[in-house]
């Protein structure tokens, strides 16, 4: 009796847990509402993952039908009879009311149609009978082919039930998804394509794409395509300009035939278009007599229309290949050690120019790598040279001999260390000679850009090796760098903006016009005429049309001379380019002459000065005036400068004054810059964020230093021709001479008459300089505001 109840509670227990088992793995069928739901997050285009819901539904209304996920659990006992016309229609429901509405998926990546076709797929691969595992049960193989012909035949009535806006979307997504097993017992391959013969030829398909060599040994190459290539490329060159401007679409065909023809590589293409143009390009720099690069390019009638069909060609061929391209051209030079030509950067400017290649791309590929790793330390040793230079003028070494000898005492590894720094950055540094060559093009947008990718790239992997460095550089302070460690290189920003002021100065200083009348018809939008030469050298010229606009106003002229300026004023380098800063000061008094016939009588000098922008004030402050003392002994160019002073405001020209004296004089300036925080005591309560170049400092101390010499030896006798000589040396530094006459005059009283005897050689600059430290040094010294 004992035996019999636990017989029997044992099989009570077993059928429960079946049942278990079997609600276990029975999957609820979802709802049509749940499936819209799912289907109208497609409408939301920033949603991400945007087909997981409906993808949900799918298999799960799939395992419902099918149990294409539990069969393995399911006990061999278990019925496989599933009704898949639920299923059926709840997909075929679903994707008939979203697709009620004609929706355009043209470009769309994830639509309801492809989450369906890849559920498909997914359970297609799981329930394929030729993957069966030796791992399941007889019951088990059987439950999962009935589970997979419901599959196939829920795919087979939702292509013929559904309608045909629908199953022409499912069946090419198929036919390109599903496996060929699946695609062969759904009737979706045709007739005459059975499963073994699609199988052929994917495997040839597949053998094409990934094993077969498209790329053939150059030995055993057919290379009449390239042949005919080059030689058409090189019968460009020789031909007549006009019957290849005429001509100009049919040799694009023609390139587009050959390429089409012989299969060629576009890369090969390209790379075999930019040996062609570089060539051009080399016999277009040795046949010039031009001054200049620019020169050259601007005005090129025998190479122009081939070199810019050569640049139309290579538009139309894979312009992203061209820096690496261009970076193995630049690599194989440099290993070689062989001089990079100037036709390679005049290449890369040339592409640049014409919007083909962006050269911040370049910039890994050039050589040396970490040329601002070791630009940077050496201009700052340079600049901390040049403050120790400064400080020792004027000083008597008391023990010359030892000094000597320790000049001698440096060491052969310095000496190396020295020529190798010095060979790294002047021979072959490519950086810095593509630099030069887009300075000579006038290319500063391009330039400015290059040096940004720079300068991103340096901070990144300082960023990377010095975590806790804030500091990081910039593209203006590379510039400042280039100019100061490159004295070429500055001279080339000085020509720069020359290039941009010309037509301006053209128009108001050569011309012999009424200048306000001329300022204001070259602000105008009136269309300007150009002869018959200009035309042919616009025709001939190998760049884009200028940057530069020739109706600018002043305030867009300022604009744009200013970065460059900025550039070059801590190296002095506008006192190589006197001729450049009167172009500036008579282009500058033509526009204060306009602006004060352009004020009526009641208004007053307040009015002028409110009208002054920033810019013009800061191009005054920083720049005009403060140069002047570059240029030691010059009346000429201090008699310019007076041309744009005079006609301001006499308390804007004691501003200006002001500005220029900041924040010191001589070495206390240089005093200044290096310790300003330790100098509370000397420094004034609102200090200027104006640093003074050290050139115009050094040029004060030489002032100083001859300035006092000549008090030294001044006397009643010889007061003209001392006077003279201390006139001459406040051409270019009057605050300097007339600040230390006056500390002499305040101790010696027999001075006076011979200063003012002296004060007949100053220029009209010069006093109107003496009455503003009269008046300094009558309010107490360092008043700055």
């Amino acid at each position: 009796m004992f035996c019999t109840t636990t017989t029997t509670t044992t099989t009570t227990t077993l059928t429960m847990t079946n049942k278990k088992e079997e609600e276990a793995t029975t999957t609820l069928l979802p709802t049509l509402e749940e499936a819209k739901t799912s289907l109208s997050k497609f409408e939301k285009e920033s949603t991400e993952d945007i087909g997981s819901a409906w993808k949900e539904i799918i298999l799960q209304t799939l395992s419902h039908s099918t149990l294409y996920n539990s069969f393995t659990k399911v006990s061999d006992a278990t019925s496989s009879s599933r009704d898949v016309s639920k299923a059926l229609e709840l997909i075929r429901n679903a994707l008939e009311w979203y697709y009620k509405e004609d929706r355009e998926e043209e470009g769309v990546v994830v639509t309801p149609c492809s989450v369906l076709v890849d559920a498909f797929w997914l359970v297609g691969t799981l329930l394929d009978p030729s993957s069966s595992s030796s791992t399941l049960s007889k019951a088990q193989q059987t439950v999962k082919q009935s589970s997979y012909q419901s599959f196939t035949s829920l795919i087979t009535n939702l292509l013929t039930t559904t309608s045909e806006s629908i199953a022409t979307k499912l069946i090419p997504l198929m036919q390109k998804t599903l496996e060929a097993p699946l695609l062969a017992d759904t009737k979706l391959l045709s007739p005459s394509t059975g499963q073994s013969l699609m199988l052929k030829r994917l495997k040839k398909i597949n053998t094409d794409l990934f094993y077969r060599q498209t790329k053939f040994n150059l030995l055993q190459e057919e290379s009449e395509g390239y042949a005919k290539l080059l030689t058409f490329f090189t019968s460009l060159s020789g031909a007549q300009e006009e019957d290849c401007g005429n001509e100009r679409e049919g040799h694009l065909m023609k390139v587009r035939e050959i390429i089409g023809t012989f299969d060629l590589d576009p890369n090969r293409v390209l790379d075999l278009t930019l040996d062609v143009l570089e060539l051009e390009l080399q016999t277009l720099l040795s046949s010039t007599s031009a001054s200049s690069i620019y020169e050259t390019v601007s005005n090129a009638p025998q190479h122009a229309t081939t070199i810019l069909l050569l640049l139309q060609i290579m538009s139309i061929l894979n312009t992203p290949s061209i820096p690496h391209l261009l970076g193995v051209k630049y690599t194989s030079y440099y290993t070689q050690q062989k001089p990079t030509p100037p036709s390679l950067y005049l290449l890369s400017s040339l592409l640049s120019l014409h919007s083909l290649l962006n050269l911040g791309e370049l910039v890994p590929h050039l050589h040396p790598f970490n040329v601002w790793n070791i630009l940077l330390p050496h201009y700052k040793t340079q600049q901390l040279d040049y403050k120790a230079a400064i400080l020792k003028l004027g000083t008597i070494s008391l023990n010359s001999k030892a000094s000597e000898e320790d000049k001698k005492e440096e060491t052969e590894e310095e000496m190396k260390g020295k020529e190798e720094m010095e060979s790294i950055l002047f021979e072959n540094n490519q950086f810095v000679e593509l630099v030069c060559v887009l300075l000579q093009l006038h290319a500063w947008n391009d330039l400015t850009q290059f040096l940004k990718t720079s300068c991103g790239e340096y901070n990144a992997e300082t960023k990377k090796n010095r975590p806790g460095v804030k500091a990081m550089v910039s593209p203006e302070y590379l510039l400042r760098v280039l100019s100061g460690v490159y004295p070429d290189i500055a001279l080339l920003i000085c020509n720069h903006i020359e290039y941009t002021i010309d037509p301006i100065y053209t128009t108001m200083v050569l011309q012999k016009k009424d200048k306000a009348a001329v300022w204001t018809e070259l602000c105008s939008s009136c269309p300007t005429t150009t002869t018959s030469n200009e035309q042919d050298a616009t025709y001939y010229s190998l760049l884009p049309p200028s940057q530069i606009k020739e109706n600018m106003t002043w305030e867009e002229m300022v604009q744009q001379i200013m970065p460059p300026l900025q550039a070059i004023i801590p190296a002095g380098s506008i006192q190589y380019m006197p001729l450049l800063y009167c172009k500036l000061c008579r282009v500058v008094s033509s526009f204060f002459a306009t602006q004060q016939k352009q004020l009526t009588e009641d208004e007053n000098d307040d009015d002028m000065s409110r009208s002054m922008d920033a810019y013009t004030w800061k191009f005054l402050t920083t720049f005009l005036v403060p140069s002047l003392s570059l240029f030691p002994s010059n009346p000429a160019i201090c008699s310019e400068l007076w041309s744009v002073l005079s006609l301001l405001p006499y308390h804007m020209r004691y501003k200006l004054y002001n500005q220029w004296r900041k924040p010191f004089l001589e070495k206390e300036s240089l005093r200044a810059t290096t310790t300003a925080r330790s100098s509370r005591q000397r420094a004034p309560k609102k200090r200027s964020k104006y640093i003074k170049p050290l050139p115009i400092i050094e040029s004060e101390v030489q002032t100083g230093l001859a300035s006092r010499a000549t008090l030294k030896r001044l006397s009643k006798d010889n007061v003209k021709d001392m006077g003279r000589q201390l006139s001459k040396y406040a051409h270019n530094n009057p605050l300097v001479v007339f600040t230390k006459i006056l500390n002499q005059i305040e101790s010696y009283d027999n001075l006076i008459i011979m200063m003012v005897e002296t004060f007949r050689f100053v220029s009209v600059l010069g006093l109107d300089v003496i009455s503003y430290c009269l008046l300094v040094s009558l309010g107490g010294g360092d008043a700055y505001d």
